[in-house]
């Protein structure tokens, strides 16, 4: 390769690089029109602790794409600042959508001074079941005993993920996993669940402490 072309084709790449920089903005824009370009500022936000970036999260989890919402969420999810615990809490609270409600009470599970009867009074207690099965997910990650009533109690729920999550939240409280299949029969279900209640009353007379 002559020294001429070498120059010619290092300065090709350079105009290369130099438009593609100028075309592909540094940072997405929240507010862009186009789903994956507020996607693409989720994943952006992803791992920063400021405020500035919470309050821009909040502000995606009205997004009109549930996708990025639900991003969103995760994303507030991620930090462990009780701030961001306290905005998971109000989306719980005040959220119409019952998959985002669902999706805020999985991820309060990370937060370790998340308030379990939240989540069991959601488990119990909400009409749509997306949000009974992520309070299912919430408390499985919590893995707090003093939930087990409430999970025991939802094994009976008419939703099958509900029923699932609530089983797998006591194996991880209680490190025991029952017998239990969440797609057996009614009958079924009512047999072991009766069943798990007596080796749990076993269990608390024998470690009453």
């Amino acid at each position: 390769m002559t020294p001429i072309i070498r120059v010619g084709l290092l300065t090709f790449f350079a105009l290369v690089a130099g438009l593609v920089v100028l075309w592909w903005p540094a940072h997405a824009d929240p507010k862009s029109p186009e789903m994956h370009e507020r996607l693409r500022a989720v994943g952006e936000l992803v791992g920063r602790s400021d405020s500035e970036s919470l309050e821009t999260l909040a502000k995606l989890v009205g997004d009109v794409e549930p996708r990025v919402a639900i991003a969103a969420i995760r994303a507030i999810g991620s930090r462990t600042d009780e701030v961001s615990r306290w905005k998971l809490e109000q989306i719980v609270a005040r959220n119409k959508s019952g998959v985002l409600r669902g999706r805020a009470a999985a991820e309060l599970g990370n937060f370790e001074k998340a308030d379990y009867r939240l989540l069991t009074d959601i488990l119990l207690k909400d009409e749509d079941p997306k949000a009974r099965a992520g309070a299912g997910i919430g408390l499985k990650r919590l893995h707090n005993p003093a939930a087990i009533n409430s999970l025991v109690e939802a094994l009976g729920d008419t939703d099958a993920d509900t029923r699932r999550n609530a089983y797998e939240a006591i194996g991880t409280a209680t490190a025991i996993y029952f017998k239990f299949d969440p797609l057996a029969s009614r009958e079924t279900r009512a047999e072991q669940i009766a069943a798990i209640k007596n080796q749990l009353a076993h269990i608390k007379e024998e470690h009453p402490h």
